[in-house]
């Protein structure tokens, strides 16, 4: 049962955004912060059924947390440091307000208001005792749902810069993060006041919406805010340089050469070729093409543009060899898409 006390902490403009509903639960004391802000100890939020028994490490079990493929979100209870643990999932921590420090993997982290990170399923981190203005959300999402299902429809499956980062995100043993500078961008704090809505109120489709509202917001970070990849330090110079490459083949594809390439970000042209095909398992040449393919298609699905023309928009000036890569590509003709 949540005690309900009235004399909510001041709210900043843009919470707005949130409903009374969400308002009230996030920032009304339960009993768990009742009982911690008296006595400073933490107090366990979930049963025992929620956590890995076989590890020695505190350990949160995806089995409870991630239900029929529903997107989960919680708040950190305040007033007491909660233990260092990790978690069989991906997991958003979003600072809605004020502020927190976070241990991760040994390294500490500060969060401010507004502030957005993704850690993955081997991220080890503690987080200090949050204060009365300090609200932080957890938001967990079904990966496996979300990786055959969500990108397929949506077309995240081939954006190269997503892929390159969720590889490099949860192939690494010891655990790692993203964290996004979100004040940059607006959209996301919409979409993730939208997300604390939708599941807070419960309406009908909440989950539903909630579950395409996820890689909408992967697509605003991926696509349209800054951000920093946590690494070995011998991998993050070389994950700097790919990210940024495949970024700019991502937005410059109908004209931009490897030789541009290399001189923008200034490095060697054969030791940048070398790097993209290490780190990637393709040629710069291929990610070049894929790009143009995936803007072609868009182009004849959603224009009625001719063929020629599409083909010198993404700068391809042969029509027959144009057709042959669209075939290889899509398996038919660009004719069978504009039918």
């Amino acid at each position: 049962m949540i005690h309900i006390d009235k004399s909510f902490t001041r709210i900043e403009d843009d919470m707005e955004l949130l409903n009374d509903i969400a308002k009230e639960y996030l920032f009304t004391l339960n009993n768990k912060e009742i009982s911690q802000r008296k006595s400073g100890n933490f107090v366990f939020d979930y049963p025992t059924k929620a956590t890995n028994d076989e590890k020695e490490l505190l350990s949160f079990s995806k089995e409870f947390f991630i239900k029929n493929n529903q997107v989960f979100l919680s708040k950190h209870n305040r007033f007491a440091d909660y233990p260092e643990h990790d978690h069989e999932f991906f997991e958003f921590n979003y600072m809605l307000s004020g502020s927190c420090h976070q241990k991760i993997n040994g390294k500490d982290i500060i969060l401010n208001k507004g502030d957005l990170i993704l850690l993955d399923p081997n991220c080890r981190h503690s987080i200090k005792a949050l204060g009365e203005n300090d609200i932080l959300i957890n938001i967990i999402f079904p990966h496996k749902s979300f990786d055959i299902n969500w990108m397929n429809n949506l077309g995240l499956e081939n954006n190269t810069l997503f892929n390159f980062l969720m590889n490099e995100l949860s192939t690494h043993s010891k655990g790692n993060y993203i964290k996004f500078e979100t004040s940059c961008n607006e959209n996301v704090k919409v979409i993730i006041h939208q997300l604390i809505n939708k599941f807070y109120t419960g309406s009908y489709f909440s989950n539903e919406i909630m579950k395409f509202m996820i890689p909408i917001l992967f697509m605003e970070l991926i696509g349209n805010t800054p951000y920093k990849l946590n690494h070995p330090q011998k991998d993050r110079a070389e994950n700097h340089i790919i990210a940024k490459s495949l970024q700019l083949i991502s937005e410059e594809y109908f004209e931009i050469t490897l030789e541009q390439l290399a001189n923008r970000l200034h490095y060697n042209k054969n030791y940048l070729s070398n790097l993209i095909k290490k780190k990637t398992g393709h040629t710069f040449t291929e990610h070049l093409i894929s790009e143009r393919m995936k803007h072609a298609l868009l182009f004849i699905q959603t224009s009625t543009d001719s063929i020629s023309d599409i083909c010198e928009q993404v700068g391809i000036n042969n029509k027959s060899y144009f057709y042959r890569l669209f075939k290889e590509y899509y398996g038919h003709l660009p004719t069978h898409y504009r039918k």
